[in-house]
C-alpha cells in the first residue's frame, strides 16, 4: 500500500479513506490499514478512536491487537476514555492481545493508571512472560507512593524464569526507596 510511504500530515488528509479499511472483510487489507494508522499523529487518531474501539471485540486476534495498539498511541488523556474498554481485553485468549492491553493501559497518566493497577497486577501471573514483563513495566509507571502498595506483587517477579521479567522488576522496584522494600 503506497500510503505507508507518506508522512503523518499527508496521511491525515486520507484518514477518512483509511478508517473504513479497518472494517474490511479482508484481513490483509485491515492489517495494511492499521500499519498506515500507526504513522498518524495522535491528534488525527483521536478523531477516529470510536471506530477503532469498535474492533476491540473483533473475531480476529490480529485485529483486536492492532486496535488496542492503535488506541495506545492516543494522548494519555484521550486514551483514558477507552481504558474501561481495554480492561476486559486483559482476559483475552491471545497473549498478544493481553500484552497489547497491558501496554496501552501502562501509557495512561500515573493518576489514571492507578485506577487500573489492580487489573494489571493480575497479569503478573500470566503464563506468557511478555505479558508479565509488560505488566511490571506498566506498574513501574505509577507514582512511587502508589507503586509501593504493589511492590509485594512485583518482588516475586525477581525470581521469574525469564530474564526480561526479572530485569523489568528490578527497574520498577528501583524507583522505590530501599526502606519501602525492607
Amino acid at each position: 500500500m503506497f500510503l505507508r510511504k507518506l508522512g503523518p500530515r499527508v496521511l491525515a488528509k486520507y484518514a477518512d479513506c483509511i478508517i473504513p479499511m479497518i472494517h474490511n472483510a479482508d484481513l490483509e487489507t485491515r492489517s495494511e490499514a492499521f500499519q498506515v494508522l500507526d504513522k498518524m499523529q495522535p491528534s488525527t487518531l483521536a478523531k477516529y478512536a470510536d471506530d477503532i474501539g469498535q474492533l476491540l471485540t473483533d473475531a480476529y486476534e490480529s485485529v483486536r491487537k492492532d486496535a488496542i495498539r492503535t488506541l495506545g498511541k492516543l494522548e494519555p488523556r484521550v486514551l483514558a476514555r477507552y481504558a474501561q474498554y481495554i480492561v476486559p481485553m486483559l482476559s483475552d485468549g491471545s497473549w498478544c492481545v493481553r500484552c497489547a492491553a497491558v501496554e496501552a493501559l501502562g501509557k495512561l497518566e500515573p493518576r489514571v493508571l492507578a485506577r487500573y493497577a489492580q487489573y494489571i497486577v493480575q497479569m503478573l501471573s500470566d503464563y506468557a512472560h511478555r505479558v508479565r514483563s509488560t505488566a511490571v513495566i506498566a506498574l513501574g509507571n505509577l507514582e512511587a507512593h502508589v507503586l509501593a502498595t504493589y511492590a509485594q506483587y512485583i518482588v516475586p517477579r525477581l525470581d521469574d524464569d525469564f530474564t526480561d521479567v526479572r530485569c523489568t522488576a528490578v527497574e520498577a522496584l528501583g524507583k522505590l526507596e530501599p526502606r519501602v522494600l525492607a
